[in-house]
């Protein structure tokens, strides 16, 4: 039942101990936990203001505490560094806060961790579930709540401010009988002691001297008293290591925790899953999974932040919201970018200003870490201040002298360099900073600051730098922007090798959107690019077909339409059939491992298997069969039927990468797919078609001699999926890429028939890749595997059949 709480009736009444309301809402406390105020109106009733119960005044506690976003609580994982075997563990989310005081054996608990991180949160809610605990267990814990920032602004010792702050607020009630009655214990929360009011440094310590004696002074006097404090800062808390003290940390939050407090809040479904996206991608913004932060994120939508120049602009300026006395002193405001910022004065400079000038220095030097003499040079005084701010609030590291982490360091160098940018600058201005990796992190922050976007990016390019034009318009979708820098990155491919630095342009045209393969203006699909082979007689597909192209097949349903499969289509999407075959497969090669131990060596050495692949051949051999089918299971679950093996992993994904983890099936599928959409045939070559078009008359497309630099093998030293077409010599005379190296190609020709259906059925594979050697990468080389077979190096090649 749920009670609405109307105070009108007694908004006259001056001494009420007693209402029936009230009696009514602490019952449906007592009896149905919180879930009693999901209903409620939450207005308070004065009767709760005006009493000498001490019901009344949990009830008063529970009712203000709840309304402070109660169910957007995440448990946070707490590392306890206690004295007590109870203490000394990981509470990871299946932990009852009420046990820290209820339960445990400690008179004083510190609570330790990061600016941002839920300390607060963590001790309000600690003291709601308290408040409600004793509520429901005849009173007998009475908690009170002190906010460290409320302390300092005058002269009074704590005892005479904790005095003073309970008969203001709570006039009608007395809690001094309660420190001596040793069936009630008394609760003191203080909250980020660290944030009280101080003059000067010697102020500050001066008053936390203070609260340690006066708490020192309680523990001695009261044998029933428990305390709670927390702070930023380790080094504050060690002040309070007296009698039986107890050390909690709050842990930041995991991915796991962070989604479920996105999904807790009220925006919309499209917006929680473009959050969670961004903050998964974005790794080097740590400050993004800080509840404080996250909160600031989203209270205005998460669209209008374009880049992350812009988030960490929002991180910076909410710095600036907190209450502190230092910020509240030293705030200011003016106009820079042509936006509002706020900035906290030091002397002779501000504290922008300051960090743009260490970040620039160490960005010069290409070092993460500044010396002492580094700040003194820049401040002259106010040093302890600005370290204490940067630290406090994770823009610096707390171990060494260095940035939290190095987008800090390039955030703050680019924006000097962009303050300094004259009108009419030129390259040379920008290439301020010598590391080319320094240079190109920064250089996105100066892109993100500056108005003239477009001669910023063609500056660029003119000189060279395309990964840092790529980098650059990325973030933004400049469509406009992001093709003109594709367009040049495809030109300069053309005259490359296959090289780390190939490798890295490659992807960046990808996800800049790859001006190689046209666009169907009608259907909004891509159509492979394919030129005519006169030997093989078919029009044949420039590239393997890349992720970007299949993923309209998989999003048009090409998954769930048996037209498009083999017939019977049953065979494949029979999973209990599928999981047989699998299993049978790898039960002989089982078989055959175990079979002879000198067999097992001569396998290993003969095919010069590294460590880490011996050791899971070894785990392979022993591994139960039950345990193998099971893992198979789970590798083919149903889901995992709706698209590619490797879909959606990052290391395959890119969108010019060529798709991987396709069955034979998949490969029939998606060129009969493709077929009905263009009206024409395509399909898989046939191996003579294949090496028809490779010409067996060279080993390799590109010659008779192996070249390491053209084909992605083993050998090249890559150790991964390449995006197509990198290299220019790995090409036919008809201009046909990638024949030799990168992924084997399924192929419509049968290796051996099986009688057992059609999974079994192997069919041939051509091409290499690069997880195999040279000698597989040979235009003659014949690959095979099974029609279920998804390995993560093979994909396939179309060809246009117009007769």
């Amino acid at each position: 039942m749920a009670y609405i709480i109307d105070i009108k009736d007694y908004q006259t009444a001056e001494n009420i101990t007693h209402c029936n309301i009230c009696d009514q809402i602490i019952y449906a406390l007592c009896n149905e936990g919180f879930s009693a105020l999901e209903n409620l109106s939450l207005e308070q009733s004065p009767c709760m203001y005006k009493t000498d119960d001490i019901q009344k005044y949990l009830l008063r506690c529970i009712l203000e505490s709840y309304t402070d976003k109660h169910n957007d609580y995440i448990k946070p994982t707490i590392r306890s560094d206690g004295k007590y075997d109870h203490y000394n563990n990981t509470f990871k989310g299946d932990y009852n806060l009420e046990d820290f005081l209820v339960n445990g054996d400690s008179d004083i608990l510190l609570v330790n961790g990061e600016a941002g991180i839920g300390k607060s949160t963590f001790m309000k809610e600690l003291f709601l579930t308290v408040s409600l605990f004793s509520l429901k267990n005849d009173c007998h814990l009475i908690p009170i709540f002190f906010q460290g920032e409320d302390f300092g602004s005058d002269d009074k010792r704590p005892e005479e401010w904790v005095q003073n702050l309970l008969s203001d607020r709570y006039k009608y009630l007395n809690f001094e009988p309660a420190y001596y009655n040793p069936n009630v214990s008394v609760v003191f929360f203080i909250d980020a002691i660290n944030d009280m009011q101080y003059s000067t440094y010697d102020d500050f310590y001066k008053k936390l001297d203070k609260w340690q004696n006066y708490i020192e002074t309680i523990l001695g006097r009261y044998k029933n008293f428990k305390v709670i404090i927390s702070s930023r800062y380790l080094e504050y808390l060690a002040n309070f290591e007296i009698r039986n003290y107890t050390r909690l940390f709050i842990q930041p939050l995991d991915d796991d925790q962070v989604f479920a407090f996105i999904d807790k809040t009220s925006i919309s479904a499209k917006q929680k899953k473009s959050l969670r996206k961004y903050i998964a991608q974005n790794e080097d913004m740590p400050f993004l999974r800080i509840p404080f932060f996250l909160n600031k994120l989203l209270s205005f939508p998460f669209e209008i932040l374009h880049n992350k120049t812009e988030v960490i602009n929002t991180f910076i300026n909410s710095i600036f919201l907190k209450k502190t006395h230092f910020i509240r002193e030293r705030k200011e405001t003016y106009i820079e970018f042509g936006k509002k910022v706020t900035d906290i004065r030091l002397n002779g400079t501000t504290f922008l200003n300051a960090l743009e000038d260490l970040a620039f220095k160490c960005q010069s030097n290409g070092t993460l870490e500044f010396a002492n003499k580094d700040i003194q040079e820049i401040l002259h005084a106010d040093i302890q201040n600005f370290m204490d701010l940067a630290i406090n609030n994770s823009i610096f590291s707390k171990v060494g002298n260095k940035f939290a982490h190095s987008i800090f360091q390039e955030y703050f160098s680019g924006r000097k360099i962009a303050k300094q940018l004259p009108e009419k600058y030129r390259i040379s201005d920008l290439l301020a900073i010598d590391s080319e990796v320094p240079l190109l992190q920064s250089l996105k922050h100066v892109y993100n600051f500056i108005d003239s976007k477009d001669v910023f990016i063609r500056m660029l390019l003119e000189n060279q730098k395309i990964e840092i034009a790529a980098e650059c318009v990325l973030e933004n979708k400049d469509s406009k922007l992001e093709r003109l820098v594709a367009y040049q990155i495809a030109d300069v491919l053309k005259t490359k090798k296959i090289s780390n630095e190939s490798f890295n342009l490659g992807l960046l045209l990808g996800r800049l959107g790859d001006v190689r393969f046209p666009i169907d203006d009608k259907d909004n699909f891509f159509i492979p690019p394919t030129k005519f082979v006169s030997k093989a007689s078919v029009k044949v597909g420039i590239y393997p077909v890349t992720n970007r192209e299949y993923a309209f097949f998989v999003y048009d349903g090409g998954y769930s339409n048996p037209k498009y499969w083999p017939s019977p289509a049953d065979e494949w999407f029979n999973r209990e059939q599928k999981i047989q075959s699998i299993c049978s497969f790898w039960n002989h090669i089982q078989d055959r491992l175990n079979r002879s131990a000198k067999d097992f060596f001569d396998f290993c050495f003969k095919n010069e298997f590294d460590k880490e692949l011996i050791a899971n051949l070894v785990y392979f051999k022993a591994i139960s069969k039950k345990d193998l089918e099971n893992m198979v299971r789970d590798l083919y679950n149903p889901s995992k039927d709706e698209y590619p093996l490797m879909w959606g992993n990052p290391v395959y994904s890119n969108p010019s990468q060529p798709v991987v983890g396709i069955s034979w099936f998949e490969a029939y599928a998606y060129c009969n797919w493709l077929s009905e959409k263009t009206g024409k045939n395509y399909r898989l070559l046939t191996k003579n078609e294949w090496e028809q078009t490779a010409n067996l008359r060279r080993t390799y497309v590109y010659g008779n001699r192996f070249k390491k630099e053209f084909s992605n093998t083993v050998e090249t030293g890559l150790n991964k999926i390449a995006v197509v077409g990198i290299c220019s010599s790995n090409c036919t005379y008809d201009g046909i890429y990638d024949m030799s190296g990168n992924i084997f190609e399924w192929t419509s020709s049968e290796y051996q028939k099986s009688l057992n259906g059609a999974l079994y059925t192997q069919y041939i594979c051509k091409g290499g890749s690069w997880i195999q050697d040279a000698s597989r990468a040979a235009s003659s080389y014949v690959g095979r595997g099974m029609a279920w077979v998804r390995n993560l190096d093979l994909g396939f090649r179309v060809c246009l059949d117009e007769n």
